[in-house]
């Protein structure tokens, strides 16, 4: 590379500024010089030069007329140097001189008096000259200075230079290097323009060129604009112009007197052209022209004798390229496996071995033993050959300089040091492979590099090289590849005297996976036998004698590796069994198997173990014989453990195989790292068409063996047997009953059972503990294990130990029992203490005791979403029993930081719960905290299994989020939980302001029917912020019942909005509904017959829908699903006799079977005597009133009425429906009537009933109120009805009249009639009437 390519073409160009006049003894202007010439921030090449005479060269007259002119060359080769380096583009004159200077005048002088010095040294140059004043003074700004605009003018007018060439640089240390950028910018503009101005100038000569003559000056003037555009760092103009020089090359005519020179102004164009499109980062443009510039010259060689010079130059081209690839890929340009620096490099060396091989054929025509060449004075340009200076036309060279020079130019080359140059390519390009992971290529150059080691006789650096390929070609299989470079090797070892590299690599080829021939084997074998004798082996094919001294060996001639050479024989050690008990032998057993083709003697087998105290116990003591073939040698060695390696074990180290006099020279065969992936052998050449021997082959065992053994203790020969009442409860202590049993011969002393529990992937917050006693769990924090002692237990006996565990969640729960003890037994004449285990285990299913459903309501037990800052609201928890035990509930406590309760204990104390019992807690809450979403706190139920004696257990419950409000008004009413007819009673509202904005609400009461109250019916209150207004009302019931209370209602006089807070009709509204009870029960005192006998908690949800009596028993059905049946003698609950999903609206007793309907329109049959379930009936809708008439039933909602007649299908009961009437419920039927309730829901229906065929014959008008309930009298005379008018209407069916309408203290939800003819009337507001008729 260096003969072709000059050095400043390597260089990037930059645009050359000579600097005149800097005095840099002057601290400022050595500050000056040093950031103009900063190496990193360069954009500018400067030179300081003091006499232009001898620095800057004289130009040239310039050639008017180019008719007559014949170049002698293409490219100067003093040209780029000029032009670079020397011809300056801008010449800087520095000078001291400030615009108020009192020496202006004369210092004006020598600066205009030095300019002109300067312009009348450059002479014809075309260099721009600029003045730079060096001023001490502070600078004003621009256009504010007129004595410096007026001096300005008078200096450039003087100096005869542009305004904008005389640039003023103030030299404060301050700003300086500001200054100094501002000065170097104006310095680039200078420059570019000045190449500009030579490009254009060289453009303009090509007008008088013709290509028949001056086809070199196409070349050059191309070039020439190519490298001015470069220096105005201007590349993609420079690219193009360097393309267009290219081109013109491939133009011109090739001929033996220009060929060389041709070929290397090739490469300097080609050069530049790749090296601009790397750095634009067009590097498929930089490829494709290096293929095509190669595939143009590749067949132009030149001279006969001389074609080493075009496997020289085609080296040189791929050098070139590989080494500007590299650089691009250097900075940042990514390289792939299948295009990056590393090919051109490896081309390159192909070619160089080329140009080495026809070197030498060269060479054995003859060369002239002289010293110079006959002509070698430099023609001045690129390429150009001293004998064919300045020849243009076809015809050739004198022949006696020609065979003269040719003869030299082989002298040349002779001396030239291939070697060196081949292998500095190929390690590059080695470099780039493994950058790349191409294990096939790396390869292949490092045997290429080691043969050029070779060839060059470093023969030690040859054989360092193969080594790693020796063991890559041996794992890849590569048995053909691999003899032919243990040949190789062979051949440097001897060379270099390498006595164990020797030894080795001949082992190896004279193994069975070599591929050489028998006899070369047995040569080999001969020279491994002299080695081992002390004698120098013969020379090998090819190779010289090697110094003898450097084979007198000591004692060992050199240690062969198994693990990574296919040698003279294979080893292989292993344990018989990868387990033993402490009470076996433990044997290993070492395999030996000859690899060559003749019987071999080993001196000496050693295993070395982990445990230095069995090493000499593994090793023989006489020679072991291994013959030819397929059969191995088995060696087996007995080592006696210890107990002190119970839990450690040991393994195999290494084993060394020792062949030769072991008191003279001998050969260490060395095998280790026996790892079961090593266990298979290597494999054996095709071409040998020898079978595999696996591990398989010589080990009979069972499994894979391994090179490490285990020493566990002996069996434990005692079992564990448990016993427990399944499941267990979380959080509570669960009893766990251990037997152990004796099995042994004889006594045994110091048992220990560790008890753990199994905890795999536990969630977080799990914990399991285990206690020996009750008595010992008030520090279980850390009983992650215990340990049962037991002191003795004699042969065949029992023992009985107990444990607790707790679990604190639910799930399965695993614990692990493990048996310990130690044991005499006798091994030989020797009595050991054998340490005996056995592990045992046992599962239990722990469930969570309790399971909570929580509901928030408001204070009139109305449903909640979400609540408000400060205000009142009820929860309500029930809670089931999940036990199959009955529980002790000792308290139940609710606790949170985000709300307040009157009362954090609940009503459940000391209470008994029984297995899917549910016991309902109820807390008034206040939340004190806002959010979006806050917890609603934690239940804590404290508990305990009923007869238990653990303590006490306390479950935490987590309750659901709620989302809290802020709300600015907290308001409430303090009534009465209830009121007595005809009884005033006081009622307060309170209102009390949470915000800091006053407020004008309107207030309101409407009257009722039900009350008279005194007290602000309407009125305007203002409540200042943070305030509270109680306002007071009387109220007189007027009917009894559960009852309206007036309205109160709260409307803002006009509405404000604050922050997030609006006080609008709409929230006001909604706070009234929440806070103040719309209804209160008024109880009746007039009916002094009716008494409460008892009461019954009958369902665990609040709604009980229908209650029906049945001799002696009564059934009850409610929102729950579920139907109960009580005595009707001590009203205690007998059983309960059905349950499911949907609720239960009605319940009928009827010719021996109790049908219970459901939302679904399902209804569900029930023998009434057994209790067992009949079947169920699917009817059109869901079942607000049911009525059975022989073997009709009737059932009704709220769109009309449907008649099916029941089938009983041997048990089993089926419905077919037969009519459907319009009207909705209730339902009354007589012997031939039906009554129901119109649509409307104001008037009662009357139909007639003829066997199916219904007729309607009446319509019964009662108040203006909805009809809620209906029955008939028991002869079937009468019909009762009440509604919404709070009134009991009595109609006559025999005249369809009504008969007489009777008050009522309120609205009636049902009316039924007695046997006695008496009616009792109830109401959803809590009264009962009795009237006697």
């Amino acid at each position: 590379m260096d003969e072709l390519l000059p050095e400043e073409l390597k260089l990037s160009f930059l645009p050359l500024v000579a600097v005149f006049g800097l005095n840099t003894s002057i601290i400022s202007n050595k500050i000056l010089w040093e950031l103009l010439t900063n190496v990193d921030q360069r954009t500018i090449n400067y030179i300081k030069i003091d006499h232009l005479e001898t620095q800057i060269p004289q130009g040239k007259p310039e050639r008017t007329s180019y008719e007559w002119y014949i170049p002698k060359g293409i490219l100067k080769s003093t040209w780029l140097q000029k032009h670079v380096h020397q011809i300056p583009a801008v010449v800087v004159c520095f000078a001291d001189l400030d615009w108020n200077d009192p020496a202006w005048p004369e210092k004006k002088a020598e600066v205009i008096e030095k300019v002109q010095q300067l312009k009348s040294i450059i002479g014809t140059r075309r260099c721009k000259v600029a003045l730079v004043l060096i001023q001490r003074g502070i600078p004003l700004p621009p256009g504010e200075d007129p004595l410096a605009a007026e001096r300005a003018g008078i200096l450039c007018q003087a100096c005869d230079i542009p305004a904008k060439y005389l640039l003023a640089l103030p030299s404060h240390a301050d700003h300086l290097h500001g200054y100094t950028r501002r000065l170097e910018s104006a310095f680039l503009d200078m420059a570019q323009n000045y190449y500009l101005g030579e490009a254009r100038r060289v453009k303009s000569h090509r007008e008088q060129l013709n290509k028949i003559n001056h086809a070199y000056l196409y070349v050059r003037h191309s070039f020439k604009i190519a490298v001015y555009c470069e220096l105005r760092q201007d590349q993609s103009n420079a690219l193009k112009h360097y393309t267009q020089a290219y081109e013109n090359l491939l133009q011109v005519r090739i001929s033996d007197n220009n060929l060389n020179e041709i070929k290397t102004v090739a490469i300097i164009i080609a050069y530049k052209i790749w090296r601009i499109n790397f750095l634009q980062n067009q590097p498929r443009e930089s490829i494709n022209h290096f293929k095509n510039h190669i595939d143009h010259f590749r067949g132009i060689a030149g001279h006969k004798e001389l074609e080493f010079e075009q496997q020289a130059w085609l080296a040189q081209q791929y050098e070139i390229f590989a080494m500007l690839f590299e650089e691009a890929v250097a900075a940042g340009l990514s390289a792939t496996q299948k295009e990056h620096p590393g090919f051109y490099f490896q081309q390159a060396g192909l070619h160089a071995q080329l140009r080495k091989k026809l070197s030498k054929e060269s060479l054995e025509s003859g060369i002239r033993p002289a010293d110079e060449a006959p002509l070698n004075t430099p023609t001045g340009f690129y390429g150009q050959r001293p004998w064919r200076r300045e020849k243009i036309s076809m015809e050739p060279a004198a022949p006696a300089i020609e065979s003269e020079e040719i003869s030299y130019l082989k002298l040349v080359e002779s001396k030239y040091d291939h070697c060196k140059h081949i292998i500095s390519l190929l390690s590059r390009a080695l470099v780039h492979f493994e950058n790349q992971k191409s294990p096939g290529h790396k390869r292949r150059l490092m045997s290429t590099i080691a043969l050029e080691h070779y060839e060059a006789g470093n023969f030690r650096e040859a054989v360092r090289i193969l080594h790693p390929l020796f063991w890559e070609l041996r794992c890849d299989d590569w048995w053909s590849l691999l003899t032919n470079l243990l040949k190789e090797g062979l051949k440097a070892s001897y060379m270099a005297g390498l006595r164990s590299d020797y030894f080795t690599i001949g082992a190896e080829l004279c193994s069975v996976y070599s591929c050489l021939s028998k006899e070369e084997k047995e040569r080999i074998f001969s020279n491994l036998l002299l080695i081992l004798e002390g004698k120098q082996p013969l020379p090998e094919e090819g190779t010289k004698d090697s110094a003898s001294s450097v084979w007198e060996a000591k004692s060992c001639v050199a240690t062969i590796a198994l693990n990574t050479v296919a040698s003279l024989i294979d080893v292989r050690a292993a344990f018989q069994k990868n387990v033993y008990s402490c009470e076996e032998d433990v044997i290993v057993e070492v395999y030996l198997r000859n690899l060559t083709f003749v019987p071999l003697t080993v001196s000496r087998v050693a295993v070395t173990l982990s445990n230095p105290m069995y090493s000499e116990i593994c090793q023989t003591s006489e020679p072991v014989v291994i013959n030819t073939g397929q059969k191995e040698v088995k060696l087996t060695f007995s080592v006696h453990c210890s107990p002190a390696d119970v839990g450690i074990g040991f393994s195999i180290l290494s084993v060394s195989t020792f062949m030769g006099n072991l008191s003279g020279r001998y050969v260490l065969f060395h095998s280790e790292g026996f790892q079961a992936e090593e266990f298979s052998l290597l494999k054996i050449s095709p071409e040998l068409n020898a079978p595999r021997r696996p591990w398989n082959a010589y080990y009979v065992g069972e499994g894979m063996p391994q090179p490490t053994v285990e020493i566990r203790p002996r069996k434990a020969k005692v079992t564990l047997e448990f016993n427990h009442d399944q499941p267990a409860l979380s959080k509570d202590w669960y009893p766990v009953t251990i037997y152990c049993i004796n099995n042994e011969s004889a006594d045994i002393e110091a048992i220990e059972l560790f008890v753990s529990p199994h905890l795999e992937k536990q969630p977080v917050g799990h914990y399991v503990r285990i206690a020996s006693s009750l008595s010992s769990i008030e520090d279980s924090s850390s009983m992650k294990e215990i340990t049962v002692k037991i002191p003795i237990l004699k042969a065949n006996s029992k023992s009985i130990s107990q444990i607790f565990v707790e679990s604190a969640m639910a799930g399965n729960v695993t614990v692990n029992v493990k048996v310990v003890y130690t044991i005499a037994i006798k091994r030989g004449n020797i009595t050991l203490s054998c340490p005996s285990v056995s592990s045992y285990s046992t599962s239990m299913q722990v469930v969570d005791a309790f399971k909570a459903v929580s509901e928030n309501k408001t204070i009139g037990f109305q449903p909640l979403s979400k609540v408000f800052l400060h205000q009142e609201f009820l929860l309500m928890c029930y809670i089931k029993a999940n036990s199959q035990h009955s529980l002790t509930i000792k308290s139940c406590e609710f606790k949170s930081s985000d709300f307040e309760a009157d009362s954090s204990s609940g009503t459940l104390k000391d209470l008994v719960i029984n297995s899917d019992e549910c016991a309902t807690e109820v807390w008034a809450l206040k939340p004190i905290k806002t959010r979006s979403y806050v917890g609603n706190g934690e239940i804590c139920v404290t508990w305990m299994r009923k007869g238990s004696s653990s303590p006490y257990i306390t479950s935490v419950i987590p309750l659901p989020s709620l989302s809290v409000d802020e709300s600015p008004l907290d308001l409430k009413m303090e009534i009465p939980p209830q009121a007595f007819i005809r009884q005033p009673i006081l009622a307060k509202v309170i209102l009390k302001s949470l915000h800091n904005v006053s407020q004008k609400l309107r207030i309101s009461m409407d009257s009722n029917d039900a009350f008279m109250f005194a007290g602000n019916k309407m009125m305007d209150l203002t409540i200042e912020p943070l305030a509270t207004k109680t306002l007071t009302y009387n109220l007189y019931p007027l009917l009894a019942g559960y009852v309206a209370l007036p309205t109160f209602r709260l409307s803002p006089v006009t509405v404000i909005t604050e922050s997030e807070i609006v006080w609008t009709p709409e929230f006001l509204s909604e706070l009234v509904e929440r806070s103040i009870p719309s209804h209160i029960y008024v109880l009746v005192w007039q009916t002094e017959d009716l008494s409460l006998i008892a009461e019954i908690a009958a369902h665990s949800w609040a709604v009980v829908y229908d209650v029906v009596c049945s001799e002696g028993k009564f059934y009850t059905c409610g929102n729950d699903g579920k139907i109960k049946m009580w005595s009707a003698k001590d009203w205690s609950l007998l059983k309960e006799i059905y349950s499911c999903d949907q609720i239960l609206r009605k319940l009928v007793v009827h010719d021996g079977r109790l049908y219970a309907g459901d939302e679904k329109g399902e209804v569900h049959v029930i023998n009434d005597t057994s209790n067992e379930y009949i079947s169920k009936l699917e009817l059109v809708e869901e079942i607000w009133d049911l009525k059975l008439k022989g073997n009709d039933i009737y059932s009704i909602r709220d769109r009309g009425l449907t008649i099916s007649t029941l089938h009983d299908y041997g048990g089993v009961v089926k419905a077919v429906v037969r009519k459907s009437i319009d009207g909705s419920a209730p339902i009354a039927l007589t012997k031939d009537l039906l009554c129901i309730k119109s649509r409307d829901g104001f008037t009662v229906d009357v139909w007639k009933d003829d066997n199916m065929n219904f007729s309607k014959v009446a319509n019964l008008k009662a108040g203006d109120m909805i009809i809620t309930s209906l029955n008939v009298s028991k002869d079937g005379l009468f019909l009762y009805g009440a509604g919404w008018d709070n009134t009991l209407f009595i109609w006559d069916l025999n005249e369809f009249t009504l008969k007489e309408s009777i008050p009522l203290p309120g609205c009636a939800n049902s009316i039924a009639v007695s046997d006695d003819g008496a009616v009792f009337v109830g109401g959803s507001n809590g009264f009962l009437v009795k009237l006697q008729m």
